[in-house]
């Protein structure tokens, strides 16, 4: 096997712990960093599915690996 190497961000995803109630990104009223209550949730780690509308990883972060 190669070694990955360079920009990778297009193999990057975004998953979801699980712990908090799903909610749309940034808007919801139970996210703590908007001053809300978080209300616990137990499910599976999973990727990020297209329920709310998310931008691509790629469009946000830039992982490059040297």
């Amino acid at each position: 096997m190669n070694p990955i190497k360079g920009d990778i961000s297009s193999k990057t995803s975004l998953f979801d712990s699980g712990t908090g109630i799903d909610q749309y990104p940034g808007a919801g009223n139970h996210q703590a960093l908007f001053g809300g209550t978080p209300q616990n949730e137990n499910k599976v780690i999973s990727k990020v599915g297209s329920f709310y509308p998310v931008p691509a990883v790629q469009n946000i972060i830039k992982v490059t690996v040297n």
